[in-house]
């Protein structure tokens, strides 16, 4: 069946496997996404071929393999450049369409990683959040760590301690936040800093003394009323656990 799909791809010539080409590494892809790149004659030869669908997913019609190993075909065939700048395509072309939704961004995060384009780290961090939440805790970690290391900022790294203590490596997650100094961080930062500390160490790694010592810490210099209603109900949950 493989030699039988070579040949059928041997036989549709440049334009079509272009386009599979690019659906290859993007897909899914609505069909207007992939028209305005490979071109209508192209997008339509390949359906009439049988080599390429569309299906309804929502608001968007997009397109898909007729079978997934004809993209395991198409995707051979493909190398590290050109997969780069077939992949940069792809995010062009998506940029314009907006990214409402979570699997929108997280979509052109992964295709920004692996392409020629520019990666926005804010794109990262936010498509590392939208994979946390949604239980992809692989990726969340994946974008999460490629954010913190980039920018070193405290958010991607709350994004990263956050996805690897959800995967049950509470260490690793107390290990990324640790690497801050506190004295570098105003209240709002060393609550978003101090409050997940405390939470892992105590309660995912029993290690109550450090715990306390880093609550300790964070009390010290928080003032403001509405952080300081935070800091007590982190402190009431761990004074009632101990009871």
């Amino acid at each position: 069946r493989a030699a039988v799909r070579e040949s059928r791809l041997e036989k549709a010539g440049d334009g079509v496997v272009g386009a599979l080409k690019l659906l290859a590494l993007c897909e899914p892809l609505d069909i207007d996404a992939l028209t305005e790149l490979a071109g209508e004659a192209a997008v339509d030869e390949a359906e009439m071929r049988g080599l390429i669908r569309f299906q309804q997913d929502g608001p968007l019609f997009n397109a898909r393999f007729s079978h997934p190993l004809v993209g395991d075909v198409v995707r051979s065939k493909v190398g590290r450049a050109a997969e780069r700048r077939l992949k940069g395509q792809g995010v062009q072309v998506l940029r314009r369409r907006g990214l409402e939704t979570a699997a929108s961004r997280i979509r052109m995060a992964q295709l920004s990683i692996d392409s020629d384009q520019t990666i926005d780290n804010d794109l990262l961090a936010a498509a590392a959040k939208d994979a946390i939440y949604l239980s992809n805790l692989p990726l969340g970690e994946r974008l999460a760590r490629m954010a913190f290391d980039r920018s070193g900022d405290l958010q991607s790294a709350a994004l990263l301690s956050r996805a690897l203590l959800w995967q049950g490596k509470p260490a690793a997650a107390e290990a990324i936040l640790a690497r801050f100094a506190p004295g570098d961080l105003d209240e709002l930062q060393l609550v978003q800093w101090g409050v997940p500390r405390v939470s892992t160490l105590f309660w995912s790694m029993g290690d109550v003394a450090k715990a306390h010592e880093v609550l300790a810490l964070v009390n010290e210099r928080v003032r403001h009323p509405a952080l300081r209603l935070v800091m007590d109900a982190t402190a009431a949950a761990m004074a009632l656990r101990a009871a």
